[in-house]
């Protein structure tokens, strides 16, 4: 078998060209970021996914995606869920925040998979110090080193345990 290089790369649009393909075949990457611009239907998408999997000829090879929720979703409505930003899981109550970031990586997680995405570039683990950008502030869970610390955690292990279970 070909060595992976470490590499996650890109492609342009909603399936592979010609170009991609031989690319992939030939460069054996260890991953593939998939953009808003790759994505059209769920149908479309578990397409694409399937075909990378195919000229890769790998089932491990990382088809990977940005869904955090808030302003940083590639998978949207009215496909797929709408969901909040870590920001305002964070404004609950502690013990509510981390039900809620229970039941926010659970859904993310059952959108993934239905379309044969296997990694999510999510938690965002940035703290919300008061010099952060507004372009990051909804991303962060909070101020608090400690909530951001444990909302981050939750979603981690429950996000890692579906995947796990998933794959089998």
């Amino acid at each position: 078998m070909k060595p992976i290089k470490a590499a996650i790369i890109s492609i342009n649009g909603t399936s592979l060209t010609d170009d991609e393909k031989h690319m992939i075949e030939r460069e054996n990457p260890l991953g593939i970021a998939l953009f808003g611009r790759n994505i059209d239907t769920p149908f479309q998408l578990h397409e694409l996914t399937n075909s990378i999997k195919q000229v890769a000829n790998r089932e491990d090879i990382i088809i990977a995606i940005d869904q955090e929720g808030g302003r940083v979703c590639r998978l949207k409505p009215p496909h797929f869920r709408n969901y909040s930003a870590q920001s305002e899981i964070a404004s609950l109550e502690l013990n509510n925040a981390i039900k809620m970031a229970k039941l926010h990586a659970e859904l993310i997680a059952d959108d993934l998979h239905s379309v044969g995405i296997n990694c999510n570039f999510a938690p965002t683990l940035d703290v919300a110090t008061p010099m952060i950008s507004k372009a990051l502030k909804s991303r962060c869970f909070s101020r608090n080193i400690n909530t951001t610390a444990v909302l981050g955690k939750t979603i981690f292990e429950t996000s890692t345990a579906l995947s796990f279970i998933a794959s089998y």
